[in-house]
């Protein structure tokens, strides 16, 4: 199973600005396992959908994100780019 794990920022750096993103999440258990949901890729999601061994949800979730000034990048704007 491809899990998914993404940083989201409480803050942004060099005049990088907070913005609310809606993104689909596809979550997936294995049944008789942990209760726990865990994130995968669409790609996973759509293999283990149909397997009757399988838990799986999609849900829609908004998170905060950096909109970066040009010049800078990665998830709190903090990596000059050249």
């Amino acid at each position: 199973m491809q899990v998914v794990d993404e940083p989201y920022p409480d803050s942004c750096q060099n005049s990088g600005q907070l913005a609310s993103q809606t993104q689909q999440y596809y979550m997936c258990r294995e049944i008789g396992e942990a209760q726990q949901l865990y994130r995968v890729t669409s790609e996973t999601y759509q293999k283990l959908s149909n397997k009757s061994e399988f838990k799986c949800v999609k849900k829609e979730v908004t998170k905060n994100v950096c909109v970066c000034p040009k010049g800078f990048g990665d998830f709190q704007c903090a990596t000059q780019l050249y």
